[in-house]
């Protein structure tokens, strides 16, 4: 009887190793991930800047192009919540949120920090991008008496504030004849755009008085007086404008290039105080007013004398001594104005944070 085979179960055949295929991703732009970052930051223009480099660095081959697209929206957003802040935003207090650049002559305005208190403006280098402006019977801290364009082809810092000055002085004795009539802690400053902020901020300079942290009520605006007070400050007005302007701010060093600026405002003080002292003597004043009107003549013309000794100073220790010794003969003139203006009716306390008669 034949043996019945059993068929063994068949090996298992192996089949050959398939090849594992690896995923390769392209890198990611880190520009991309920057822009959604700084666009949820809101700083918007910089989520512009990292969106459109971004976008560039996709369309040679790396990834993140919705990344630095959302970053786009943020910035285009941001940009316009911005402009509506500071263009349209009207304020409970019939105040609205202007640029700098649109502020205009007759203009009261305020800026309040953090903590809602007036910041300080009496500097112009702090000049906000930004202020809200009021109708003048509001508390304010700030407003304009004047504001003009900048020259074409000023490009120089100096030069900028030099028209700064030129303009704000007789602009400020046009708006408030008599300065010393000021409340105590309102000086008169402008605000020139430095050539680093000229694309954002335009290129118009504004005069304006500033009462720092203090807000005041009402314009500072008043109308030119007549007869006997009108020749008065007819005849110091020279004097007032040139000190109003922009004296240097740093003493000259060992390069006599660096003393121009002093003396070109010491040469400009000098020529105005002669000829404001050759105004009072001619001004058509009351006879009982005359020997003090000479009498601040008679100051006016040695203060001239003491600053044209700066224009010859023949080094910066000498310079200084000289600068500082003009300074001390103008401050003595207040003391020359205060009795004839007390005859005259006018203010007579000298303002205590800057020159004038």
């Amino acid at each position: 009887m034949p043996d019945t085979a059993h068929d063994a179960p068949a090996a298992p055949v192996s089949e050959p190793d398939r090849p594992v295929t690896v995923g390769w991703q392209r890198p990611m732009t880190r520009f991309a991930i920057a822009s959604v970052a700084t666009g949820v930051l809101g700083l918007w223009p910089l989520a512009a800047g990292f969106a459109v480099t971004a976008l560039v660095k996709v369309r040679k081959g790396r990834r993140g192009k919705g990344l630095a697209i959302v970053g786009l929206v943020l910035s285009v957003l941001g940009a316009l919540v911005t402009t509506v802040q500071f263009l349209h935003l009207d304020r409970p207090d019939g105040g609205r949120t202007v640029p700098v650049e649109a502020l205009e002559t007759g203009d009261c305005f305020t800026y309040l920090d953090g903590a809602g208190r007036g910041l300080d403006l009496s500097d112009h280098s702090r000049m906000p991008d930004a202020v809200v402006v009021l109708p003048c019977t509001e508390p304010h801290n700030g407003e304009i008496t004047a504001a003009a364009p900048l020259k074409r082809g000023t490009y120089l810092e100096d030069e900028a504030l030099r028209q700064a000055g030129a303009l704000c002085g007789p602009a400020l004795a046009g708006y408030r004849p008599d300065r010393w009539s000021l409340p105590e802690g309102v000086v008169p400053s402008y605000y020139y755009p430095a050539a680093t902020s000229r694309l954002t901020r335009g290129e118009t300079i504004h005069c304006f008085l500033a009462s720092g942290r203090t807000l005041v009520t009402g314009s500072l605006r008043s109308a030119r007086p007549e007869g006997a007070q009108a020749a008065y400050l007819a005849a110091v007005e020279p004097y007032d404008s040139a000190v109003a302007a922009a004296v240097p701010e740093a003493w000259a060093s060992a390069d006599p290039s660096a003393w121009e600026p002093w003396r070109t405002y010491a040469a400009a003080v000098a020529e105005a105080e002669r000829k404001s002292a050759d105004a009072l003597r001619k001004a058509a004043l009351p006879d009982a007013q005359r020997p003090a009107a000479a009498a601040l003549a008679d100051g006016l013309a040695a203060s001239a004398d003491a600053w044209q000794q700066v224009e010859g100073a023949g080094n910066p220790t000498r310079q200084k001594a000289a600068v500082q010794a003009a300074q001390d003969a103008d401050a003595a003139l207040d003391e020359l104005a205060a009795p004839l203006r007390r005859a005259l009716a006018l203010a007579s306390t000298p303002p205590t944070d800057f020159y004038a008669l």
